[in-house]
């Protein structure tokens, strides 16, 4: 079915900020997910060194998180914002 809007994804999902906020959100954004792929990587490092059953079961299950988290945090959809009371300051 056809949207009544065009979705914005990415930082593309920042532009109707003013550009002084957005170049804050997009940062945000960004760290972000820089943040859940630098977990990811060291637990999967975790994952190769461990030898119990029970470690794996449980460094697959944030692996698993993460790469939800991640899928969604790429999106952008609905755009993150570190700071929940940034959108009142800006409306």
């Amino acid at each position: 079915p056809d949207m009544p809007y065009p979705r914005r994804i990415g930082a593309a999902a920042y532009d109707a900020y003013p550009e002084e906020v957005r170049a804050r959100l997009v940062a945000d954004w960004e760290k972000e997910i820089a943040d859940i792929k630098r977990a990811m990587a060291e637990d999967e490092v975790r994952l190769r060194a461990s030898a119990s059953a029970r470690q794996h079961r449980y460094l697959n299950g944030w692996l698993e998180e993460y790469r939800k988290r991640l899928e969604r945090m790429e999106a952008n959809d609905p755009p993150y914002i570190a700071e929940p009371e940034l959108p009142a300051k800006v409306g």
